[in-house]
């Protein structure tokens, strides 16, 4: 099965605009390649939650929710 995403899956070497190899150290760029591959093989196996197992969000909890934050 082929996901569709709804951003462009970038390999870690495709730095793009930000520099990320400038920023962040060799060890925290290699956390996050390893969570990447992580994530991407557990969205695709079979032990993952789909999205139509997840009960929808009632819109009077979205408002509940946002009358506890303060003005």
């Amino acid at each position: 099965m082929k996901r569709e995403f709804d951003f462009p899956l970038l390999s870690i070497e495709d730095q793009g605009q930000f520099q990320y190899n400038q920023v962040w150290s060799q060890q925290l760029m290699r956390q996050v390649e390893v969570s990447t591959f992580r994530f991407l093989r557990y969205i695709d196996s079979p032990d993952s939650i789909k999205n139509e197992e997840v009960a929808k969000f009632r819109k009077e909890w979205m408002q509940k929710a946002l009358d506890l934050i303060p003005e």
